[in-house]
């Protein structure tokens, strides 16, 4: 991994998670969150904003779509941004490069791809397939869950 900001900066030789690698991190994650926050700020579409009356059906179709666009762009800020926050959380309780559910590291090519990932690859490949993976894990351990049927009998 290299260190665009402090030039030719390697950590395959540190130890993992050292004060170096959680700093370069910390700062990749502020970055982000600056320019996210500086994004939704120039955003700025209100969210009530007056429907515009247009006398035809395709503009007011236009003007409608751009509308649920930008929202939906602004919502997709707001969850990156709540993702960066809780990965900052992780750097300030010690937990940040470690799997939530195996405790593994996560490895920092993942993390250089994916500054806020919070899951190691087995445990998100086994989340995204449906299954559980146990602390100690890896791929030996994963076993099948299934949703239950009456998982929606409690409301």
């Amino acid at each position: 991994m290299r260190d665009r900001h402090d030039g030719d900066v390697t950590f395959d030789t540190e130890p993992y998670m050292n004060s170096r690698q959680i700093e370069y991190f910390q700062r990749l994650l502020l970055g982000r969150r600056q320019e996210l926050v500086r994004a939704e700020e120039c955003a700025g579409m209100p969210l009530h904003e007056e429907r515009v009356r247009q006398s035809d059906i395709l503009d007011q179709c236009v003007v409608e779509t751009e509308r649920f666009l930008a929202l939906a762009d602004r919502a997709r800020r707001r969850r990156l941004i709540a993702r960066i926050d809780a990965a900052l959380s992780r750097i300030e309780d010690g937990t940040y490069g470690y799997c939530q559910e195996t405790g593994e590291p996560i490895g920092l090519r993942r993390l250089c791809a994916q500054p806020m990932a919070h899951l190691g690859i087995d445990a998100q490949e086994a989340r995204e397939s449906g299954r559980r993976i146990h602390a100690g894990g890896g791929r030996g351990t994963a076993e099948r869950s299934y949703p239950s049927a009456y998982a929606g009998d409690h409301l």
